[in-house]
């Protein structure tokens, strides 16, 4: 491809403006990943998906839940509300997950679970009124298990599952029948955890693993490209929080298939054809781990870029001045024609055409 450049000699002449067709590309971060002292973990409901902390102290899992009266006491029991969380025991590194129904002043309740994917380690840590309730279930034989709770006015149940082990996919199957109106999962802090609000009707399923994915995201320049020019896509802000990224995909057209795999962060493409292009990179960690982020990436079919200079800022009757235009071709093209619509009276007089022809 070839540039023209086109010098006239005008009497005057009308700036009149060229628009040029701009796209732009919007980057989609992922969601962020919370780091973990040891592990990392998610509560998955349904389409929701989110990343948790475990609430940390240093006593056994049973002397936190603190069963005194025939409930828990551990300060994060909320009245007609489900309450779980996963605590870890900084002393032992034991993470268990703990399931508080209601607390004081609520209304009688009852609540099944069905358990799958328990760990071969789990067992029932705290089993709230189990041995003294004769209207409640506890069956546990890993990799599943079933609960039922039966409480009374004002009263309260629950139970500590654990340990879980540095990694699970724990599914419970929960069918709130009475006293329950809303539930949480908690996160974070263990004096102010921060709160997920789920559904009364799906399944809740907690997942854990030793090894953190990677932080995904990229970049691409420029901004705004068009119909074959090479857009630089650039992953290096990404990263492992425990450990390095061994492999970076691309699917460039969204697809759904990989088109360059590479060790390098970055990485050249072009399009041949213009229009919205989704572009997916896929990260992959030294342990084997994986995450994913997406931009919409829109191609200009512009063909042309025209730019005019002049040699003065004003122009009197009379006078003369020069002006230069530029073409420059973004692709093989057969001809390039380019109309000035000038009022009457005024005149353009080539200087140099540059191979051009003027009509």
């Amino acid at each position: 491809m070839s540039t023209k450049e086109v010098a006239m000699k005008v009497y005057k002449v009308s700036l009149y403006g060229l628009f040029l067709l701009l796209v732009l590309g919007t980057l989609l971060f992922p969601a962020s990943v919370l780091a973990q002292e040891s592990g990392y973990y998610t509560v998955t409901q349904g389409e929701k998906k989110v990343q948790i902390t475990p609430l940390a102290g240093s006593t056994a899992a049973s002397d936190f839940y603190n069963l005194t009266d025939s409930q828990s006491n551990t300060g994060l029991e909320e009245t007609n509300t489900a309450v779980m969380f996963l605590y870890r025991n900084t002393t032992t590194g034991d993470v268990s997950l703990f399931v508080l129904l209601s607390g004081t002043g609520g209304i009688a309740g009852a609540t099944t679970m069905v358990l799958s994917g328990v760990p071969p380690t789990a067992g029932f840590t705290v089993q709230d009124d189990g041995t003294v309730d004769f209207r409640e279930v506890w069956e546990l034989t890993p990799p599943t298990g079933k609960v039922s709770w039966t409480w009374d006015d004002g009263k309260a149940d629950g139970m500590v599952l654990g340990p879980l082990g540095g990694e699970f996919s724990l599914v419970l199957n929960p069918q709130w029948t009475a006293g329950i109106t809303a539930v949480k999962f908690l996160s974070g802090d263990i004096s102010s955890p921060q709160q997920v609000d789920l559904n009364l009707l799906d399944a809740i399923t907690i997942g854990g693993t030793p090894n953190e994915p990677p932080e995904v995201s990229f970049a691409t320049s420029p901004a705004n490209p068009h119909i074959n020019e090479p857009v630089t896509f650039d992953a290096s802000a990404t990263f492992d929080p425990d450990g390095s990224i061994t492999e970076y995909a691309w699917d460039f057209d969204g697809d759904g298939l990989f088109d360059q795999t590479t060790t390098d962060p970055v990485v050249t493409h072009s399009y041949a054809v213009a229009g919205s292009k989704s572009v997916t990179l896929r990260a992959t960690d030294s342990d084997g781990a994986t995450q994913r982020a997406t931009i919409s990436l829109a191609i200009s079919d512009l063909a042309v870029k025209v730019t005019r200079t002049i040699s003065t800022v004003a122009a009197l009757p009379g006078s003369t001045f020069k002006v230069v235009i530029r073409i420059e071709p973004e692709m093989d093209l057969a001809g390039v024609g380019l109309e000035e619509k000038l009022p009457v009276g005024w005149k353009i007089k080539p200087l140099e055409n540059a191979g051009a022809a003027f009509k």
